[in-house]
């Protein structure tokens, strides 16, 4: 199946020329291109790729029909990453943004639905995070098509983000929130994923369901739409 085409049993090709409605009930389903804004979204087994001011589109499509429910761009923009929905071992499928329609990798590893997903600033690693029933957050040489590291979690978190710098990426949930970082592990010569709890006080009751950083600060919100924030110098001492 090639971009933005359906074959026919007749042999006759046709074009999709527009998406009506969408698949979207969260914010890992749309996604920003890093540098031209470009938005990408979902509508079911369909990626439609739009200018900012939505004025014309390309499309991506999952060959197997199989629904996406996660998106996200790598950190220069290069590739696009799927994540299919709840199914039998759900595949991840890798596009470049300026390239073949066809996926340039796929790898499974997840037990359920993939709900999240972040590059490392180098474009060389993927994170995953797997939907309720999947607790998991793995680490992937993509281009290898390979597992390198899975954590098994205690909590369902509800969001993955990278910071602003790339260094580390946050997970929040329910009275959680951790931060992690890709580092080196001297007895198996490979990367791994480490973690900080972060203490949130008196907030530590709350659920968080998202986090967004600057520079120098990472705001954490909570489900009742409040928010705190934590200075880098506070987060690196935990």
């Amino acid at each position: 199946m090639r971009q933005g085409r359906l074959q026919l049993k007749s042999g006759t090709a046709a074009s999709l020329h527009k998406i009506i409605g969408h698949t979207i009930s969260d914010k890992s389903r749309v996604a920003i291109h890093p540098t031209t804004n470009e938005v990408a979204y979902l509508a079911g087994s369909v990626i439609a790729i739009t200018t900012p001011t939505f004025t014309s589109a390309r499309y991506l499509f999952n060959s197997s029909g199989r629904s996406f429910c996660s998106l996200a761009f790598s950190q220069t923009g290069k590739y696009l990453a799927a994540g299919e929905a709840s199914s039998k071992r759900p595949e991840i499928l890798v596009f470049e943004t300026r390239g073949k329609s066809e996926p340039v990798a796929s790898i499974k590893g997840h037990r359920s639905g993939v709900k999240a997903m972040v590059f490392s600033k180098d474009d060389e690693y993927l994170i995953s995070l797997g939907e309720q029933g999947d607790t998991r957050i793995m680490l992937w040489d993509w281009r290898a098509e390979k597992r390198i590291d899975s954590k098994k979690l205690k909590h369902e978190f509800d969001s993955l983000n990278y910071s602003i710098s790339g260094d580390y990426f946050i997970t929040t949930g329910a009275q959680n929130v951790k931060f992690w970082s890709i580092e080196s592990n001297p007895n198996t010569n490979s990367k791994e994923l480490t973690y900080k709890n972060i203490d949130m006080g008196g907030r530590k009751d709350k659920v968080f369901v998202d986090s967004c950083s600057n520079s120098d600060t990472v705001f954490v919100i909570t489900e009742s739409v409040s928010y705190t924030h934590l200075t880098l110098p506070t987060i690196c001492s935990v």
